[in-house]
C-alpha cells in the first residue's frame, strides 16, 4: 500500500469495535476454511494425485494491502507435473477456488472446468493473484494455442458466498468435491 501522509490516523488506529471486528471475522473465515479442510479425506485426494501433502491453511497480511487466507489440498506445486486445489480468501476482494495442474499431469483441460463456470489463467505465474483477479488476465474459452503456449495450467473462479457460516462450509465443499470428482475420473 503506497498512500503517504504526514500524521498517523490515530482516530483509526484507536477504534477498538473496528479492530475486534475485524480480528472476528478474520477467525469465523479461518474456522470455515478449517472445517472444509477437514470435510476432505486424504483418501479422496489420494485418488487425484500419487503424492499428495494433505491440507495446509496460511494467512498473510499484505496482498495488496489486503489480508489473505489460503486453504491448500493436495500441495504438489511443481508447474510441470504438480497438483493443487486452493481456496483463496482475498480480503476486500472475495473468495476462489483454484485448481493448479502440472501441464504433464494432464495435457488437455476437463471439460468439467469449462462446464462448472472456471476460467484459464494466462499468467506466467500461477501466484500472480492480482493480475489473474483484478485484470482478468484469463479466459472462460481457452483456444488450442494457448493450451500449448501455457506451462502449466490455472483454473480458478470466483465463489459468491453467502452470510451463514454453515452455508459457506457446504458451499466449499461441494465445489471442492465436484474438483476432486473430475481429478479422480481423469486419474482413473
Amino acid at each position: 500500500m503506497s498512500v503517504k501522509s504526514e500524521n498517523l490516523d490515530l482516530n483509526f488506529w484507536l477504534d477498538r469495535e473496528f479492530l475486534q471486528k475485524h480480528n472476528r471475522l478474520k477467525a469465523e473465515f479461518w474456522e470455515i476454511l478449517g472445517t472444509v479442510g477437514d470435510s476432505v479425506s486424504l483418501e479422496e485426494i489420494s485418488k487425484t494425485h500419487p503424492r499428495p501433502k494433505g491440507k495446509k491453511l496460511s494467512r498473510g497480511n499484505d496482498l495488496l494491502g489486503f489480508p489473505y487466507q489460503v486453504l491448500d489440498l493436495i500441495r504438489d506445486f511443481d508447474l510441470s507435473g504438480g497438483l493443487n486445489i486452493r481456496v483463496l480468501n482475498w480480503f476486500g476482494h472475495g473468495m476462489f477456488l483454484f485448481v493448479l495442474i502440472g501441464k504433464k499431469t494432464f495435457s488437455e483441460p476437463s471439460l468439467t472446468f469449462l462446464e462448472n463456470n472456471f476460467s484459464l489463467g494466462l499468467t506466467s505465474s500461477p501466484w500472480d493473484y492480482p493480475e489473474l483477479i483484478l485484470e482478468s488476465n484469463s479466459t472462460s474459452s481457452p483456444s488450442l494455442n494457448q493450451l500449448k503456449d501455457l506451462a502449466f495450467f490455472q483454473w480458478f473462479k470466483p465463489i459468491p458466498i453467502p452470510s451463514d457460516k454453515d452455508l459457506i462450509v457446504g458451499l466449499l465443499s461441494t465445489e471442492i468435491k465436484k474438483v476432486v470428482d473430475s481429478l479422480t475420473q481423469k486419474m482413473g
